[in-house]
């Protein structure tokens, strides 16, 4: 699967050097690390059902799983209200609402079959005059594109009404700490934009977002500096000061839950009695990048550019390696040559079969013609 290796002695040397949290740590390729991660035992089967079995050996893309996941969580889990980086809202005209009990927002738990939990299909959230919104739906300047919160312009606060931006107040860097604005208690109005929000009194969550371990779809076989490849700083992003709405928390702390217009999550064995913490499954969007949230998409194209940027080098390498030398650059496997640099022997002086020198021409001549390309476009 790509991004991932099975191999012992690398996931060894990962969990040794401290790089992942252990042998079950969400990023791994490991069961345990599956099942940390969320996926369930029926998620794992149905995609095992779907990818099949045969005998040629194959590389399945990593989005298949995230697909097979997104579909079944897609019916099993319950929506909560969720902002993993909060930047507060005040309403400024609050007092001005004439029915207080238009206050208590009615949210359902399963908004594509709201009678599938009969009595129990919504869940209360209450609209505060103090509320939070995710710092990425939040900009001092409005784009065509963007449907969050900008100056003078107006969304809606899902489940609640449309509220319009009077002022913002912002760090000297330009970090936005607080929006203000006027509610639109008429409720007249239907802006593009639809926010999540969460209450005032909600409580903190932390929060784990993943990416990939590592940056290449495919460590090659030949490279021994493998461990450049390992992103431990963008394949994990933790949000300690995320916030989820109060009734939500009380109720599935211990179950999966979708973060709407976010992504999965599931309960981590961290969690403790004071703070809760959740591990990110997959993004609610195929294509949307396993990171979440704006500063976390933009590490995530980074680092597919910086992958790119690897891959591209990697081919020049191997390009510029002679044919005669490739597996000499290989002694833990090989140790003995012909006239050729072909193999004869392994590295315990074991005769190679006539089998295996014949998949390892192949790969020479392979790579031959690549060095030969090489070689071409440096005299051009």
């Amino acid at each position: 699967m790509t991004y991932t290796v099975l191999s012992k002695r690398k996931l060894l040397k990962l969990v040794m050097s401290k790089t992942v949290r252990g042998w079950d740590d969400p990023r791994m390729g490991t069961l345990n690390g599956l099942r940390r991660r969320g996926f369930t035992s029926g998620i794992i089967k149905q995609f095992c059902k779907e990818i099949g079995v045969t005998r040629v050996q194959s590389t399945i893309q990593i989005e298949r799983l995230y697909s097979v996941a997104r579909n079944i969580l897609g019916e099993s889990s319950k929506r909560v209200m969720a902002v993993l980086d909060p930047v507060e809202l005040v309403i400024e005209n609050f007092s001005d609402l004439p029915d207080k009990s238009a206050l208590s927002l009615l949210v359902p738990d399963y908004p594509q079959d709201v009678d599938l939990d009969g009595d129990k299909a919504y869940h209360q959230m209450r609209l505060t005059q103090k509320i939070f919104l995710d710092r990425t739906d939040v900009r001092t300047e409005d784009l065509k594109d963007f449907f969050g919160v900008a100056p003078n312009k107006q969304v809606r606060l899902k489940y609640a009404f449309p509220f319009t931006c009077t002022k913002l107040e912002t760090e000297n860097s330009g970090r936005v700490t607080k929006v203000l604005g006027q509610m639109d208690w008429t409720n007249s109005t239907k802006p593009k934009g639809v926010l999540s929000w969460v209450p005032a009194n909600s409580p903190k969550v932390e929060v784990r977002v993943y990416s990939h371990l590592f940056t290449v779809p495919e460590l090659p076989n030949d490279v021994k500096d493998w461990e450049s490849f390992v992103d431990s700083k963008n394949s994990e992003r933790i949000y300690d000061s995320a916030r989820m709405d109060p009734e939500s928390y009380a109720k599935n702390v211990d179950s999966i839950v979708q973060f709407e217009r976010i992504g999965y999550f599931v309960p981590d064995q961290d969690s403790t009695k004071d703070k809760k913490v959740f591990n990110q499954i997959v993004a609610l969007r195929d294509g949307a990048g396993e990171m979440t949230g704006g500063a976390a998409i933009s590490g995530a194209n980074a680092s597919r550019k910086d992958a790119q940027m690897q891959q591209l080098a990697l081919k020049m390498e191997k390009m510029k390696l002679s044919p005669t030398d490739m597996f000499k650059k290989q002694p833990e496997l090989y140790g003995q040559f012909d006239a050729e640099g072909l193999p004869t022997h392994n590295a315990v002086g074991e005769e190679l079969t006539k089998n295996q020198r014949k998949k390892l021409k192949k790969e020479q001549d392979k790579q031959k013609k690549l060095h030969d390309a090489y070689l071409a476009d440096v005299k051009a």
